[in-house]
């Protein structure tokens, strides 16, 4: 009988080098941070790509944050167009703001979930359990995903920051195509939202 012989296309070399994801994430930051306007030296991370694999599957993402004499919160702020929200531009609550400023520039994995998790749980329960995302960490988070995936986190949710407002804290979410910070009093950080959680930053060393 006469078979049929199908062309399945030549099997990949055995010598074929991987894709290589640690130098993918580090191109592709760089490359943000300029087209922002910024000239930002960004290393490559330290990390395998079944590393990498693990953590997407848990709906982590992987962020680079340059040092801030290289980019500020404001400056960044003002480059993704929401230089005059209130943190920004309100000098009495700056002062009041628990800023976390980085002599030098550090990547993290971060919760990108478009619903942020860990809801209905108090920010004291959260910062003894978890480390938190600051306020620097979370708008850089949010801008990149946002160009990345196309995805704008809590719409429906907000997260809790490990940044302090004074005796009490800071939480985000987004609004209007933009991230909006509210501050909270200290009464508040022993309240559970059905709607507010903790997005968890984890340092890679």
């Amino acid at each position: 009988s006469t078979g049929v012989v199908l062309n399945m296309g030549t099997a990949p070399s055995a010598d074929t080098p991987k894709r290589d994801l640690a130098e993918d994430r580090r191109s592709w930051f760089e490359r943000w941070y300029a087209k922002l306007g910024f000239t930002v030296i960004v290393p490559k991370p330290s990390f395998s790509n079944r590393e990498f694999a693990r953590r997407e599957k848990k709906g982590q993402t992987l962020v680079y944050r340059p040092a801030t004499s290289d980019v500020s919160y404001e400056v960044f702020m003002r480059a993704v167009g929401h230089g005059e929200h209130w943190t920004v531009e309100d000098a009495a609550e700056r002062a009041k703001i628990g800023w976390e400023p980085t002599e030098t520039g550090y990547w993290y994995w971060a919760d990108a979930q478009d619903a942020c998790p860990r809801l209905n749980t108090t920010w004291n329960d959260l910062t003894a359990k978890h480390h938190l995302l600051s306020l620097e960490e979370y708008v850089i988070l949010w801008h990149a995903v946002k160009t990345e995936h196309h995805r704008m986190l809590d719409r429906s949710t907000f997260t809790w920051l490990r940044t302090r407002l004074g005796p009490g804290a800071l939480n985000a979410n987004e609004y209007d195509g933009q991230v909006l910070v509210y501050g909270n009093s200290e009464t508040d950080l022993s309240i559970p939202y059905g709607i507010g959680g903790g997005r968890a930053a984890d340092v890679v060393k």
